[in-house]
């Protein structure tokens, strides 16, 4: 379905919705790049209200530093704010945030392009409330997307695509370290036991899990198939060593834990 079909039916179900239009002035770098920091602001400022239902034709980035605040997604999510926490939005989400009981101090980023939806296609961009700590990240990038020189433009879009998979993986390990403890675990002694021969089910088995939550936890947090998983990660300490040292095939292939030179040609072909 059309996108503008699916907000005419959302623009329906909740009439009193703020609609915030999308931003214009982008340069053709940002065009060409695929990203554009279409707004920000540093020092905002939201009193304690009630829900006031709105949604973006553009993703935005909030970082509360002080105050109180709390964030609500249709259709009835509604969740505290503490200082050192972010929302991220997405375009066409119904929500709501600001002030809670104290007033809401922000700063935000508001941005659009085919990047941000790759990020968002692949859950690094997440709506919803996130930790993001007391320092103040986003001043940095606000700093450089003020200055319309390119090499500026092209900066401020490495710094937030960097800050935003930074908060992805750091909020996804604490999510899954306090959810699944083993996991980290299994990372490290995958690494440490180079050697090993994992099956599916012996990494299940280590982190207590079934088979196939196991498979989905793992997906969650690295993107990829168990399997793959390993395999990859052998692969790329197989290069190391055949590119930096002497050693043959047979002996690497042997100490990444395959039956023989073949089996680990195959898969190193199929992996790289």
């Amino acid at each position: 379905m059309e996108k503008s079909c699916i907000m005419n039916i959302k623009i329906k179900q909740y009439p009193n919705c703020d609609i915030h239009h999308l931003f214009k002035g982008s340069q053709r770098f940002h065009d060409d790049y695929g990203l554009w920091l279409c707004g920000y602001h540093r020092d905002g400022m939201s009193p304690p209200r009630e829900i006031k239902q709105r949604y973006f034709e553009f993703y935005c980035i909030s970082h509360m530093f002080d105050g109180g605040g709390q964030y609500w997604e249709a259709p009835d999510k509604l969740t505290k704010i503490t200082p050192g926490q972010c929302v991220i939005v997405s375009p066409g989400l119904i929500h709501s945030y600001g002030g809670y009981e104290k007033n809401y101090y922000e700063d935000s980023v508001c941005f659009t392009g085919p990047i941000a939806d790759t990020l968002f296609r692949y859950g690094i961009l997440k709506p919803g409330v996130q930790s993001m700590g007391s320092a103040r990240l986003l001043l940095p990038i606000i700093e450089l997307a003020e200055d319309p020189a390119v090499s500026s433009q092209l900066q401020a879009n490495l710094e937030l695509q960097k800050l935003l998979q930074s908060l992805h993986e750091e909020n996804l390990q604490q999510q899954n370290h306090e959810r699944y403890p083993q996991l980290n675990k299994l990372f490290e002694e995958i690494k440490n036991n180079i050697h090993k021969w994992w099956t599916v089910e012996d990494m299940a088995a280590f982190c207590n899990l079934s088979t196939a939550q196991f498979r989905r936890v793992f997906k969650e947090h690295t993107g990829l198939l168990p399997k793959n998983y390993v395999d990859r990660f052998k692969a790329r300490k197989a290069i190391r060593l055949l590119t930096a040292t002497d050693t043959s095939i047979e002996i690497v292939a042997q100490s990444l834990g395959y039956a023989d030179p073949f089996h680990f040609s195959k898969r190193f072909r199929q992996v790289t």
